[in-house]
């Protein structure tokens, strides 16, 4: 099991001498490693954990708390689901190397450790800091500043303007550089995104020390990316709480209210939920079906899940409780649907059991429009009182699914038969759950003209939640949330896309471009040899496949100088947006974008931007290219030193 660990020669005796400053930390490490043996809790107590404290001698988080406090912490996090020794290793290290300032390198961690210790710590590291390298290099070269004083106030003025451009952009194509490599990482080694994950959880637990806008800052991105991830691993409850806590930080005032609405609405409602739990109670021993029923909270965010400006959607409103039935045996789980079926007529019923989601949740889902239930109402900031669902949640499943939907992929460490087994096995076990979700990362990653094209595609097909429709033939397509009839057409059939002149959903007329399909759909397509697809379906249409079909439409159908025209429009759109407009006017400058996105000339250029082949992100990021190539030209022929 530690072959892998064993390979180098141990640590110097340098590294023990700063154990014993933190002798509670020491003791965690101890508690946190309890259900190893012997000789992997030796190596993580003995080897891993005075490595890491060494690397983060003299470092303090923003609390003013030893940073050695994070990592253990992480480690911490990690244990609860019983990961190997190897896992907890990696969440002990996965800071060193980026926070050593370059005196630790990437050969001395796998000396010491081993291959895989080396390419988790890798994976785990952030790409650059570049607008840190920029605003390092402004403050060591006074010569640059005294010459740029030398210029006149026009030039010096253009010239500063774009080197701040040159930063900025920088520092945002590092961002998406790492979260691109971070998720292509997590294709082959699983374990990485975990650690970050529990990272992530820590920092947010511990964000009240830092500046308001870099809490919402850190929040929404993990909004946007951890927790959709942590969705498909299928680990309930890191999602759930980093939810609440992007929802406290994001909407302070309104998490606030919303705390003081939950507790007297609850209590409100308390006799309410009470009977109807016992009824239903009552009613499944009358069918001799042995359950456990609860009354169980709804999350603060799943509650307040659809937010716009601090301020609840009401179409998107959900109850503060629902009621939880427990099995002991997974084949009651049917038996007891049924049961409530005639307790309550019109249940709408959705079978997670017999068709599993993607991350492997299993459950029996039924909600209905209780008569019966209490009238009540929300008051959130600066909004009128809002009336409650009146509709009832309930959820069926084993205990032993139960278990498995809270932690998800971290049940794979519950067997010691796989926390036990080789670590190419494990990883191995854990991209077979996972697929294929994991597999396709890499095919996206090619198909995809840029970083940031690859993340909204991930963010979109590949992390988003699924729904399923189904074909008038009774066949079952999946397709991410966001998805409209085009999107349903091309997984029907490619040819689809641009035949089609109108659909019919439930068997009831929608619009092609407006319309959000939703899980259970019947979706009915319908064609015409005279459809022309209009450009404003690229803009409508959800997935990258549907785009692709469109785009090279356009290129056969419509003319160059129609698609000129509005390649034009949208090169102004991304100048604008990234304000340089005054150099649509610089022809040198557009000849230069067009050879650096792969045309031969400006024309070319607007013909693929028209017809939707070249994308606007990716003229963006070629756009940014070249002003930070010519910053930099600036630089040298002022301070060619």
């Amino acid at each position: 099991m530690l072959d892998g660990f064993r390979y180098g020669s141990p640590l110097p005796y340098e590294y023990y001498c700063n154990v014993s400053k933190f002798p509670d930390l020491e003791a965690r490490v101890r508690w946190l490693s309890r259900y190893l043996p012997p000789i992997e809790r030796r190596f993580l107590c003995e080897k891993a954990y005075p490595f890491a404290n060494k690397w983060h001698e003299g470092q303090t988080r923003q609390s003013g708390e030893p940073y050695i406090e994070h990592p253990v912490a992480v480690a911490e996090i990690l244990s609860k689901y019983n990961v190997p020794v190897w896992v907890l290793a990696a969440a002990l290290l996965h800071d060193t190397y980026e926070d050593s300032e370059g005196r630790l390198s990437l050969e001395v961690i796998g000396d010491f450790f081993g291959p895989y210790m080396r390419s988790a710590i890798d994976g785990l590291t952030k790409i650059g800091k570049a607008s840190s390298r920029h605003r390092a290099f402004l403050a060591e070269n006074p010569n640059f500043n005294e010459a740029l004083n030398s210029l006149t106030a026009k030039r010096r003025r253009d010239i500063q303007t774009e080197i701040r451009l040159s930063a900025k952009w920088a520092k945002i194509k590092d961002q998406m550089a790492s979260l691109a490599k971070l998720l292509l990482g997590m294709a082959e080694e699983p374990t990485v995104m975990l650690i970050k994950i529990a990272d992530r959880l820590h920092n947010m637990r511990t964000m009240a020390n830092m500046r308001k806008d870099k809490q919402k800052r850190i929040s929404r991105d993990t909004l946007k990316v951890y927790i959709p991830i942590a969705w498909r691993f299928g680990i309930w409850e890191m999602k759930t709480e980093l939810e609440n806590l992007c929802f406290r930080y994001c909407y302070p005032e309104v998490y606030k209210r919303f705390q003081e609405e939950a507790v007297r609405v609850r209590e409100h409602l308390r006799p309410y939920w009470t009977n109807l739990r016992d009824k239903i109670a009552e009613a499944l021993e009358k069918d001799y079906i042995a359950a456990e029923v609860s009354v169980a909270a709804n999350s603060d965010y799943s509650v307040l899940y659809r937010m716009k400006s601090g301020n609840l959607v009401h179409s998107k409103f959900h109850g503060l409780n629902f009621i939880r039935i427990l099995t002991d045996d997974p084949d009651l789980c049917h038996p007891a649907m049924e049961c409530l079926k005639k307790l309550f007529r019109y249940a709408d019923c959705r079978d997670y059991i017999r068709q599993p989601k993607l991350n492997g949740y299993k459950a029996i889902h039924m909600s209905f429009e209780d008569a019966d239930f209490p009238e009540t109402e929300y008051q959130l900031i600066g909004r009128k009182k809002i009336p409650a669902s009146r509709y009832v949640d309930v959820q069926i499943c084993s205990r032993e699914d139960y278990e498995r939907n809270k932690i998800g992929v971290f049940s794979v460490f519950k067997d010691k038969r796989w926390r036990c087994a080789d670590q190419q096995t494990v990883r191995g076990k854990i991209r077979e759950d996972c697929a294929p979700w994991l597999n396709s990362l890499h095919s996206l990653r090619e198909s995809a003209d840029s970083d940031r094209d690859f993340l909204d595609l991930v963010m979109k097909e590949n992390l988003n939640e699924k729904i399923t429709c189904f074909t008038p033939k009774g066949d079952a397509i999946a397709l991410p949330i966001g998805s409209t009839p085009l999107d349903f057409a091309y997984m029907v059939h490619s040819a689809l896309v641009t035949r089609c002149s109108g659909c019919l959903v439930n068997n009831m007329s929608v619009s092609i471009l407006d319309y959000k399909l939703k899980d259970n759909d019947f979706v009915e397509i319908l064609t015409s040899d005279d459809a022309r697809p209009d450009r404003i379906w690229y803009d409508t249409c959800f997935t990258k496949k549907v785009k692709r079909v469109l785009s090279k439409w356009f290129l056969q159908n419509y003319s160059s100088e129609a698609n000129i025209k509005y390649g034009s429009l949208i090169m102004e759109t991304v100048f604008e947006s990234e304000r340089v407009s005054d150099r649509l006017q610089d022809e040198v400058f557009k000849r230069e974008l067009a050879r650096l996105c792969g045309c031969q000339d400006t024309n070319s250029l607007l013909v693929r931007l028209g017809a939707r082949d070249l994308s606007g992100s990716l003229l963006g990021e070629k756009l940014r290219e070249l002003i930070a190539a010519r910053a930099e030209t600036l630089v040298s022929e002022i301070n060619p030193l």
